[in-house]
């Protein structure tokens, strides 16, 4: 009794990290699509995300958002990245 329950400890363990791993690819998926790139137009700090998204879509249509990153902060606008 006490190794079929270690077995299906084993398989449930080993079910959960296949799918972090399948999880974790899909997001590196969708994160490789999209680039980053400074934007012209804001000035200052960036400490929300979503002044920093829509000054980039008023820069460009080009620009799918825009997101605060560096240690001290800067908006940089995203977008789609062509393929290779």
């Amino acid at each position: 009794m006490e190794h079929s329950r270690r077995k299906s400890n084993f398989s449930a363990a080993t079910a959960v990290v296949l799918l972090l791993v399948i999880l974790s690819a899909e997001m590196a998926s969708v994160a490789a699509d999209t680039c980053k790139h400074l934007s012209g137009s804001f000035s200052g700090y960036c400490f929300r995300n979503d002044h920093c998204a829509s000054t980039c879509k008023m820069e460009s249509n080009d620009n799918t958002g825009g997101m605060c990153f560096d240690f001290i902060s800067k908006c940089y606008c995203l977008t789609q990245c062509g393929s290779p």
